[in-house]
Parts: structure tokens; C-alpha cells; sequence
């Protein structure tokens, strides 16, 4: 819808804006939807209560405004953003149910009729949630989105405002979201001063969809959850400015308050990736929803957790995700106490390091088990395994070697019955027997 101006239901049609009275004075769209009363206006379009006349049950008619029936594009986007926001069937996407063309040739979407209040008028009526709360409704809207982006539709107009809260039996709020697609259609063709309505959409615009809007990829969807966490925790936007400009050259320059400065009760790690989300550029933040689910995982529990369970398990890239996001961490942290231990055993080094050159050199010997060799190699001093393979392996090298080393002892033996006689000339002892050497 764009920010949405809403009107009270009943509204004398001369206090509406003349996009309004110009739809509201139709009456009727078609053979079968009744016009009963304005809803509210937006920057694409008008929303209007029906009663189909057949059946007698409520929707939400949007219709084009007619002030934009001469813009270039601006109708056969509508209709093609109508297509493709039909295909989604997702509980936390408001549902497209039919579509034609009023009076005119402006054409309308029929809607489901939701009960409940905008994110904008909840925040103001209600306050901000709580932390759990507020985590809850994200997870909600991630579930629409990680949708949406499989079907290949980026939202890029994500706000309080295009969100319905309505909080059920059991306490809980439940959350659709509103207009996929419609704000790609008003940041390409209508600019950020083509209607009122849209004044207000560049508070969450990401800043790649400022330089480029027909660049952008789901990562602008991503820097969208990151502006609602923001809001829907303190209550402020991101990025306050009095105007369309100072936003804008905020958005692009400055960082945000950190959330947990001003709610001091945010745990750090939500507040981490709060300011994750919000990274100026698109290639550090998060890659896809799924991303954002396995971050906000710890933070999470109870039905919360088991919503979040169940959208990881079905993210198409959760597989490639997963192990980016939880190995990486582990390496980081366990590379310090492996270094601790290091200190200690050399062997704890090598387990925690698995691809040192070292480790190499034990695994190249596998087929032939170190371990024997190794005992081979000690065994031999002690057992005096030598003589022992030379009576097995007579080989003529080894036949060589071992006669010098026996000659040397016998030399001994002979020198002693010798020494006798050269003991009688005690001066000349040793010079007879160097002589005969």
C-alpha cells in the first residue's frame, strides 16, 4: 500500500482525497463486488471495502489511482505484480483472490479482508512489544518473504505500514503482509515525490534501492527486516530526518543508533544483528532469509522457534547456508584452545589442525603400518636381531662384514698368550707388538 493513509470506515466521500471520491463514486466493479466504504489510499493505489453481491462475503478492493492511469507503465505493472502476488499462498501474505477492470479502465485487485491494524497505527495505539513478541512477528514476516523471493518476487517496500497485525485467541499476534511487488512498481516509475503517499517509503529504502531500484535482490528485503526489528524494538526509525532529502543522504552516510543504547534490555546479539542487517553494503549483510532465521535461531523459543524450525528446513539454501554460518564460528573458537594445548601435547595440535604438512607425512605410510616398523627398528639393540637375519638371509654382502668383526677379537685372544713373553722385556712391550703391525 505504501504508507498508508487510512480513513474511518464511512468517511463522507467529500473529506477524501479525489483518487478516493473518483473510485468511491463508482459504486459498484464489475457485475459483482458492491462498494461499501474507503479504507485508506496509498501511494499506488486506493483501498476501498466490497461485498460481493453473490455470496455476500467482505474484501478489500485496491484500485489503481487514477491520477496514474497516464503514467507510462504504471497499469501493466499493476496487473503484473497483481499475477504474480496471486501465486502466493503463504498464511502471512494477505491473498490475492480476483482482479478486473473498473470503470475507466482502471484495473482492481479483490482481496481477503483482514481485521486488525496496520504496524504503523499498532506502534502508535499499542506501543512497541515486547523483545519475544517483536521476534515472533519477524519471524512471521520472514516466512512471507522466504515465499515470495522462491517465486522470484522482492518485496523492497518493507514498513510497518504494509504489515496487519491482528492478535488472536491465544494472545498471540499474527501478521500479513501487504503489497509484494507494488513498491518495485512506485520506486521505478513514480520516484520519491510522485504522490503523497509514497513520502514516507523512503524512512526504509535500502540504500542500493536509492542508487538503483531495478539492481536491487533480496538483499534489500533483508535490509527491510533489519528497519522493522529496528522499529518494532525501539519505537524510532532508523534513520530520522526531516525530510525526503536528509533521509536519503542519511541513509547512505550515517550508521544508526545502536538498538541497545536506546532499549537497553536488547540483548547484544540481537543488537549485532540488528546493525548486520543495516550494512550500507549489500554484500555484508545477510544473503537470504533463511540467513537472518538461522541468526535470530538462538534467540528464539517455544511455537516461535518451532515456526522458525520449519522455515529453515524448507529454505531451498539452507543447505549452503548452515555450513558458512556455524563452521566458520567453530573453527574460530576451537583454533584457541588448540593452540592452548598445543602447550601441553604436541598430538593435540595435529587434531585440531587437520592439514599441517606433518599430518601428511603420518597418513602417506597408512598401507604399510608405521607402528611395526617402528618396533622393528627399537627391537633390533636389544635382541640383536642381526645375526639373526644373517642365518636366515645368508647373502654374500652380509657374509663380507662379519669377518672383520670377529678377526678383531681374535687378534686380542692372540695378543694375550704374547703378552707373557713380551712382559719379561717390560721396556720393550709395546713397541715389538706395533712393530709387527
Amino acid at each position: 500500500m505504501g504508507v498508508l493513509v487510512q480513513t474511518a470506515p464511512g468517511a463522507a466521500v467529500r473529506t477524501l482525497e479525489p483518487d478516493l471520491q473518483q473510485v468511491m463514486a463508482f459504486e459498484r466493479l464489475g457485475e459483482q463486488y458492491e462498494l461499501e466504504v474507503p479504507l485508506g489510499a496509498g501511494g499506488m493505489g486506493v483501498v476501498v471495502a466490497a461485498r460481493h453481491r453473490l455470496l455476500g462475503h467482505s474484501v478489500a478492493i485496491k484500485v489503481l489511482r487514477p491520477s496514474l492511469k497516464l503514467h507510462p507503465g504504471a497499469e501493466q505493472r499493476f496487473l503484473v505484480e497483481a499475477k504474480s502476488g496471486a501465486r502466493l499462498s503463504s498464511p502471512h501474505v494477505a491473498r490475492v483472490l480476483d482482479g478486473g477492470l473498473a470503470p475507466g479502465g482502471l484495473p482492481y485487485l479483490v482481496m481477503e479482508r483482514l481485521e486488525g491494524l496496520d504496524g504503523e497505527r499498532h506502534l502508535s495505539t499499542q506501543g512497541v512489544p515486547t523483545i519475544a513478541e517483536t521476534l515472533d512477528v519477524m519471524v512471521q514476516v520472514l516466512e512471507a518473504l522466504s515465499e515470495a523471493h522462491a517465486s522470484g518476487l522482492v518485496h523492497r517496500d518493507l514498513k510497518p505500514a504494509n504489515l496487519f497485525l491482528k492478535r488472536g485467541p491465544t494472545g498471540r499476534l499474527s501478521v500479513k503482509v501487504l503489497d509484494f511487488g507494488l513498491a518495485k512498481v512506485m520506486g521505478e516509475n513514480l520516484g520519491l515525490t510522485a504522490s503523497q503517499g509514497f513520502l514516507g517509503s523512503p524512512l526504509y529504502v535500502a540504500p542500493e534501492q536509492l542508487r538503483q531500484s531495478s539492481a536491487v535482490d533480496a538483499r534489500a528485503d533483508v535490509w527491510g527486516v533489519g528497519c522493522l526489528l529496528y522499529r518494532f524494538l525501539t519505537g524510532r526509525v532508523p534513520f530520522p530526518a526531516g525530510s525526503v532529502a536528509e533521509v536519503v543522504t542519511r541513509i547512505q552516510r550515517d550508521d544508526p543508533t545502536p538498538v541497545n543504547e536506546l532499549r537497553p534490555e536488547i540483548p547484544e546479539a540481537l543488537a549485532s544483528l540488528v546493525a548486520q542487517l543495516l550494512e550500507k553494503n549489500p554484500l555484508k549483510r545477510p544473503a537470504s532469509v533463511a540467513e537472518v532465521g538461522l541468526r535470530l535461531r538462538p534467540l528464539v523459543s517455544g511455537v516461535t522457534a518451532n515456526d522458525l524450525d520449519a522455515l529453515l528446513l524448507r529454505s531451498p539454501g539452507l543447505t549452503a547456508v548452515a555450513p558458512a554460518a556455524v563452521a566458520r564460528p567453530l573453527r574460530r573458537y576451537f583454533f584457541i584452545p588448540a593452540v592452548a594445548g598445543a602447550a601441553l601435547a604436541g598430538i593435540a595440535v595435529g587434531r585440531a589442525l587437520p592439514r599441517p604438512e606433518r599430518d601428511a607425512v603420518l597418513v602417506a605410510p597408512a598401507p604399510a603400518p608405521p607402528p611395526l616398523v617402528h618396533r622393528t627398528v627399537e627391537a633390533r639393540p636389544p635382541e640383536r636381531a642381526a645375526p639373526r637375519e644373517l642365518e636366515v638371509s645368508p647373502a654374500p654382502p652380509l657374509d663380507v662384514e662379519p669377518p672383520p668383526a670377529v678377526s678383531r677379537p681374535k687378534q686380542r685372544l692372540v695378543a694375550r698368550p704374547v703378552a707373557p713373553k713380551a712382559s719379561s722385556a717390560d721396556a720393550g712391550s709395546a713397541d715389538p707388538f706395533g712393530g709387527r703391525e
